[in-house]
């Protein structure tokens, strides 16, 4: 529990890091963080999410839009 923590986050997985790391600020886990990385993070979710392949955003619709 005392180990350095250094997060990744890839594309809709770094989007959802931050607003995790957003929501838990006060998280134990977080006090070990030495590092955060993201490649290729949407900014506009929702743009990102009504124009993708329908076979994804069925999946990422439910999860993100919310």
């Amino acid at each position: 529990p005392k180990r350095p923590l250094h997060l990744i986050g890839m594309s809709l997985g770094g989007n959802h890091l931050v607003r995790y790391l957003i929501n838990n600020q006060n998280s134990q886990l977080l006090s070990n963080l030495k590092s955060l990385s993201l490649v290729s993070p949407p900014f506009d979710l929702k743009h990102v999410l009504y124009n993708m392949n329908p076979y994804y955003q069925r999946f990422f619709v439910k999860f993100y839009i919310k």
